[in-house]
């Protein structure tokens, strides 16, 4: 037996006698007969095609009809030509060789088979099997030949996808594991074996669960039963490398049944990038990255967690809120790099005066908040835990080879007496924080609610803020934002100013609180809604191009009554396109109750309206929420901007973000953007829009419609930005 594998080629002999038709005796001199058994042979073949029949020198005596639907020549054409001379396959003179060489050996008894190249009726080139039998006499002599050919280029065609479908399964980057019924590998391609670190001869026949964690707990054959089921599955486990590592991974299982018999095929995904990945944006998100103590986020949720226990147990929590005094003037004298340090060394004091089970957590810029796992039940010993915080800052600073002394304020307050909830005793920590401060600090104050109540100048502001909104002295102003990458103006915050007849114009940090405390917050922000509308509306009609109008909602305002139905008034009133305006919402009004959020964002949503997450990156949000969000921005807050020139950390958690937020199909907008090295660095690292006094402070309507309407002015702020680039 000799065998190749192309076309071309004699890939088997067969050296014995053979009857092909079961016929014992032919008397094939008597060319009727012959003629009549030739005729017969293509009815006992249903896939070969016997062309005819040939004297021991190849020549052709007798043409079955049916050659002309093979290679599309008439039977007369053929008849009397030697068989290497037909012009089907006698177009190359390798094929004519192979013909001689064939014919010679079959008349010498030789069953010839090979695989030739052959051109159909239609003139196309086919794969064909080429057979060449002899025929024996009575006395067995070789007395003719019969020529046959079967077409096998389907199959080729088949087997080389086969071979390519082999391939690319072989060499895919995941690993493809086939499983059978028992619970036993089958198949594993190449990058299976490096997954798993076992060679394929290790891997094959080596029970799942000695590498399938899952599979360990849930037995195969459930396993199997849910697969045959439901047809396909996904999930994570973890596999055991051959040595010893564990492997997160994701697993695409898939069921199919073929002739009757279940296949099972793991298509495996090693997901231990994208796990360190959410490890570590987890870790962001719960500890704060100077410090690495507990951020504002987590001290939130084990102060929840410490209420809902001395609930139960009626017993009582302290909470301390320490900040540092005079911190601010340490960060402008020697630096924020120094200001670093001296928050870094007290969070080291904190963390040594407490136990294990205690949490120190920094919740603010200088501030910090301690919670005690063993609360002090009586004042004498919360008085001296206070005593022993404020003895730890008695110690200097050593700074740049410089002694410093800074001290510190503490505000105090209670579980139940002074809050219900986490928010709510940190807010009145605050405010006994605050009160240290203003009778000097290096001491502490208990909250109470007498003792911390509002300074009487804040009646006179309410008075003026009533009266601001009936004498019209608010206004609008528009900061631009603008695209990163270009520099052209994308869009603006709708940002509210208050025009006070006496003190001039007034930021909202200065009256906003108040106006949310009092309920004016809402005649406020329904005023500052519908006038920002109607500003929209009018640079629409000028023509003037502008992507959208960011407008900002209050935490009293989100959670009043029958907003979307107000906001859609507005819409109906000024006839305007929700989707030219963007709501902007802070992380702390939605995380204070996620659900009732949800609820109201969906509704907002339905109006068209985008809505904003501002404030990202403050300690408030969780990413186990924000999936869920409806939102379309996220605006990183300033606090990282002003950091990521000179602090890695803040770079690392801003690029993170925009990581996230781009994952899922959300616009990143950094505001706050002062200086050309904060643009490059957040520009590098993707974020879609900017905004901040490095291109534009807010402008009132009519300087911001100068500058949309100028074509000159947003050309010259384009070339402007790419020239600084």
């Amino acid at each position: 037996m000799k065998n190749v594998n192309k076309p071309g080629a004699v890939t088997s002999i067969e050296s014995k006698h053979i009857d092909l038709l079961g016929i014992d005796e032919f008397d094939l001199k008597k060319n009727n007969k012959a003629k009549f058994q030739a005729k017969q042979i293509p009815n006992n073949c249903s896939h070969t095609v016997f062309i005819g029949l040939l004297t021991i020198d190849g020549i052709f005596i007798y043409v079955n009809k049916l050659v002309f639907d093979v290679i599309g020549m008439k039977a007369e054409e053929v008849l009397n030509k030697p068989l290497p001379n037909i012009p089907c396959w006698s177009s190359s003179i390798v094929n004519r060789k192979l013909l001689h060489r064939a014919i010679k050996l079959a008349a010498k008894g030789n069953t010839i088979h090979f695989e030739i190249y052959i051109r159909d009726k239609q003139g196309k080139m086919c794969i064909s099997n080429f057979f060449l039998y002899p025929l024996f006499d009575s006395e067995g002599e070789v007395s003719y030949l019969i020529p046959a050919i079967e077409d096998i280029t389907s199959q080729h065609y088949l087997e080389s996808n086969l071979q390519l479908t082999q391939f690319a399964v072989d060499h895919a980057d995941d690993a493809i594991i086939q499983i059978s019924a028992d619970g036993k590998v089958k198949y594993a391609n190449k990058s299976a074996c490096r997954h798993l670190g076992y060679s394929h001869e290790q891997l094959i026949g080596m029970a799942i669960e000695e590498f399938d964690i899952n599979s360990r707990e849930i037995e195969w054959p459930t396993q199997w039963n849910i697969l045959k089921t439901q047809g396909s599955r996904r999930n994570e486990s973890v596999h055991s490398h051959s040595d010893g590592r564990k492997i997160p991974v994701e697993i695409s299982a898939t069921y199919f049944e073929y002739q009757g018999e279940g296949y099972c095929f793991l298509y495996i995904k090693d997901i231990s990038e994208q796990k360190a990945d959410a490890k570590r944006i987890e870790y962001l998100t719960h500890y704060d990255h100077m410090t690495r103590l507990p951020n504002r986020v987590l001290f939130t949720e084990r102060l929840n967690e410490a209420i809902n226990i001395a609930a139960k147990n009626k017993t009582k929590l302290v909470i301390f809120c320490l900040g540092l005094d005079r911190f601010k003037l340490v960060n402008d004298t020697l630096g924020n790099v120094s200001g670093d340090e001296v928050l870094q060394i007290t969070a080291n004091r904190l963390i040594s005066i407490v136990r294990n089970r205690d949490t120190v957590a920094r919740i603010g810029g200088d501030e910090f908040a301690i919670l005690l796992a063993k609360s002090p039940q009586n004042n004498e010993d919360i008085v001296r835990t206070a005593q022993r915080i404020l003895d730890v800052f008695n110690q200097p600073y050593l700074i740049n080879r410089q002694e410093i002394y800074i001290m510190c304020s503490i505000g105090i307050t209670t579980y139940p007496k002074g809050g219900r909830d986490a928010d709510e005793i940190l807010k009145n920590a605050s405010a006994a924080l605050q009160q240290t401060k203003k009778q000097g600090g290096n001491n502490y104050c208990v909250y109470t609610s007498t003792s911390c109540n509002r300074d009487p100048a804040r009646w006179y502001w309410e008075t003026d803020l009533r009266n601001a909104l009936k004498s019209n002295q608010f206004e609008i102003h528009y900061q631009p934002r603008v695209e990163s990458n270009t520099g052209r103006i994308s869009g603006a915050e709708a940002l509210l100013r208050w025009r006070h007849p006496s003190k001039g114009l007034i930021l909202p940090d200065q009256f906003v609180n108040i106006a949310e405390e009092t309920g004016l917050i809402l005649p406020i922000g329904e005023w500052v809604l519908r006038n920002a509308i109607k500003q929209r509306k009018a640079w629409a009609e000028q023509g003037i191009s502008l992507a959208r109008l960011g407008i900002n909602l209050s935490a009293r305002q989100f959670r009043q009554r029958n907003l979307a139905q107000t906001i859609e008034a507005i819409f109906e009133e000024v006839k305007l396109n929700p989707d030219l305006i963007e709501l902007e919402l802070t992380e702390s009004l939605i995380m204070q109750d996620v659900t009732q959020a949800i609820q109201i964002m969906n509704e907002l949503k339905q109006l068209g309206v985008h809505i904003a997450l501002d404030d990202f990156g403050t300690g408030y949000s969780s990413l186990s929420y924000l999936r869920y969000f409806p939102i379309d921005t996220l605006k990183i807050d300033r606090s990282f901007v002003n950091e990521i020139t000179f602090d890695k950390n803040s770079v690392a958690i801003a690029e993170a973000i925009i990581i996230m937020a781009h994952r899922l199909n959300l616009t990143v907008i950094a505001e706050g953007v002062e200086t050309f090295e904060q643009l490059m660095v957040l520009r590098q690292g993707g974020c879609d829009q900017i905004q901040g006094f490095h291109f534009s402070k807010a402008l009132p309507p009519e300087e911001m419609t100068m500058l949309l309407a100028s074509e000159v002015a947003v050309k010259n702020w384009g070339e402007a930005y790419n020239y600084r680039h």
